[in-house]
């Protein structure tokens, strides 16, 4: 945003808040992974198993839909979101997963 288009200088309302929330969904699942990837314990067998690994892929792919809908969404003339709502409906199937399988504590 800064030196292919300027900080967004002149640009119309709508388009800098497309701009804008593409790029915080896409730090946020970037936070999302990173945070994941450093405390998740090691992993449960049984069905745990596969219910984390399935959430584990549907975060892992919440990033790259989100630069998908930050190089893609901000030039429609409407506001469809075909990248960005994927994205965070992923991120949030994967994290329930993941809350679903985790290991029983006690």
């Amino acid at each position: 945003m800064d030196r292919a288009h300027d900080h967004l200088r002149g640009m119309d309302d709508a388009r800098r808040l497309l701009f804008r929330s593409t790029h915080i969904y896409l730090l946020f699942a970037s936070l999302l992974n990173l945070a994941l990837g450093l405390y998740l314990p090691p992993g449960p067998g049984g069905w745990r198993l596969p219910v984390r690994v399935l959430g584990s892929g549907l975060v892992l792919a919440s990033p790259a839909l989100s630069m998908a809908g930050f190089c893609a969404e901000p030039w429609p003339s409407g506001l469809e979101r075909p990248y960005s709502r994927p994205a965070a409906y992923a991120s949030l199937a994967g994290m329930l997963l993941h809350l679903l399988a985790r290991p029983r504590v006690g």
